[in-house]
């Protein structure tokens, strides 16, 4: 029986043992940093359930994911001491990159400030940031991540049509500048078409100094104005809305030649009815001047008989 008894023992013991869990590694938990921030749209009202995913910049791989809560805020734990690239999309809007410089640092936090979405609308566009501005080359782990976000957007979108569009600085001259500038948008759209994009629903132009957006006085403003844009042409509201413009013209085409028609028509008559007075005065005319010649005629042969 005692021998039993600490077999059974022995037995327990070993299988909490076993299944006791490892103590917490403090330096695993400490090599954790934190970003956070809030997405909002252009009036400045909160959006939830934004997605909001982390690349490792060095590896393209994905880290981490998230979703904005009702009130648009997120956060999100990664390790540090690395650059990531934080993309945050939402449906029917255009999706927004920030890149993020993480320190060596034990329990950084990197508090973003608002990230703003705008709708896909006409006219909206927003700044590309990993394209390089010193060449037309665009074949770069940053790159790529920002083009296939552009591809994922036009698949998205089966209606959109988008212009890429370069500018430049103001040093050199005008005629450099732009063609530089359409150079590099040119490239770009002719990777997306490469990636499967129809050429048709892409554009380019290049702009080169035309619309600075910061000081070409200083450095940081030169690199600023030295930029790739996306832009919006057409979404589907906007056909809809020309279809009802047509629609309206249209209708306001027919309105005018009714109401030409009907103008025409009074014309026509007034034309009738004055052509008649003027016959008849003509006829009196000629009744007055035959009754005067025979009046004339009576007194000279009233005449001739006096005689």
């Amino acid at each position: 029986m005692k021998v039993f008894f600490a077999t059974f023992f022995c037995t327990i013991s070993l299988f909490l043992c076993a299944h006791q869990k490892a103590p917490l590694n403090k330096s695993d938990l400490s090599k954790n940093a934190f970003i956070s921030s809030r997405i909002i749209d252009e009036k400045g009202s909160p959006l939830g359930n934004a997605q909001i995913e982390i690349f490792d910049d060095s590896t393209s791989q994905v880290i981490s994911t998230s979703q904005s809560d009702t009130s648009g805020h997120f956060e999100v734990s990664i390790p540090y001491g690395k650059m990531y690239a934080v993309v945050v999309s939402k449906s029917n809007y255009l999706f927004q990159i920030i890149n993020v410089a993480i320190p060596d640092s034990s329990g950084y936090k990197e508090d973003l400030k608002d990230i703003t979405l705008q709708k896909i609308e006409v006219g909206k566009k927003i700044i590309l940031n990993s394209f390089p501005i010193e060449s037309t080359s665009i074949v770069r782990k940053k790159s790529i991540l920002e083009l296939e976000r552009i591809v994922k957007l036009i698949n998205d979108n089966a209606s959109l049509l988008i212009e890429i569009s370069g500018y430049t600085d103001n040093v050199g001259t005008e005629d450099s500048n732009q063609l530089f500038s359409e150079q590099r948008a040119k490239a770009i759209v002719d990777k997306l078409i490469s990636k499967g994009c129809d050429r048709n629903r892409i554009s380019y132009k290049g702009y080169g100094s035309s619309e600075p957006i910061a000081d070409n006085n200083t450095k940081n403003g030169r690199q600023v104005n030295n930029r790739i844009e996306l832009r919006i042409l057409k979404v589907d509201g906007t056909e809809k809305q020309n279809e009802n413009e047509n629609f309206n013209t249209e209708d306001k085409k027919i309105d005018l030649a009714e109401k030409q028609a009907i103008q025409n028509k009074s014309l026509s008559k007034s034309i009738k009815k004055d052509s008649t007075i003027v016959t008849d005065t003509a006829n009196l005319v000629l009744k007055k001047t035959e009754n005067d010649e025979l009046e004339e005629g009576v007194k000279a042969q009233d005449k001739k008989v006096d005689t």
